[in-house]
């Protein structure tokens, strides 16, 4: 059987990842609050993923994290349909109090200029979807596109993990993301992926 025990205890730590990459002081974080085992009631947290993009030439620095707007609206009777995104979480601070408790993992990784600013551009494209209103918050954003494309609607469907995938993909950092999951990628897959970061095949450069 699975030790998801053993898997969680392992991952509970901070890291810096520095890649052989270009040098550069600039760094992306990623936080991660990790996915509960379901094996006891106290025990079945979702959790949750943020990234934290430095400032460049060309950006500000960005918090992006995605959230629900309301408490409460996720559950299975919205799990096709997805529900409204909180327009903006300001800083790690608002998620730790979200969360009621500090992120279990902080992951930096050190990247060029070129590939955070690219990541900037896709947190942004996001945050215009969200401040218009055209992106959905779903747990299974696959059943939900799916779903909402029955009706044609134009809507963007994501969550936390997987928007911050994405982000990450827009920088050159691949990866491994299930093709048949609903759900995509959980936090505590995000940070698994992140461990590859020290291979550079794992790493395009842009």
């Amino acid at each position: 059987m699975f030790n998801f025990i053993s898997l969680r205890n392992r991952l509970w730590r901070n890291e810096s990842f520095q890649p052989s990459l270009p040098p550069t002081d600039l760094a992306v974080t990623v936080t991660i609050w990790h996915t509960g085992s379901g094996i006891t009631e106290n025990d079945t947290s979702v959790g949750h993923a943020a990234i934290e993009l430095p400032e460049t030439k060309f950006h500000k620095k960005q918090y992006f994290s995605l959230r629900p707007k309301y408490k409460g609206t996720v559950n299975p009777f919205t799990t096709l349909l997805g529900v409204p995104v909180q327009a903006h979480v300001a800083s790690p601070k608002e998620d730790v109090e979200l969360e009621g408790k500090s992120p279990d993992r902080a992951i930096e990784v050190r990247l060029s200029e070129q590939q955070i600013n690219a990541m900037h551009e896709e947190a942004t494209k996001y945050s215009e979807q969200i401040a218009c209103g055209s992106m959905l918050y779903s747990l299974m954003p696959r059943y939900s596109a799916l779903w909402l494309s029955l009706f044609k609607s134009k809507s963007t469907v994501s969550h936390c993990s997987d928007s911050v995938t994405k982000i990450l993909a827009s920088g050159g950092i691949s990866s491994n993301v299930s093709k048949i999951c609903p759900w995509v990628i959980t936090p505590t897959q995000v940070a698994q992926n992140l461990e590859t970061c020290t291979n550079r095949s794992n790493l395009n450069r842009l």
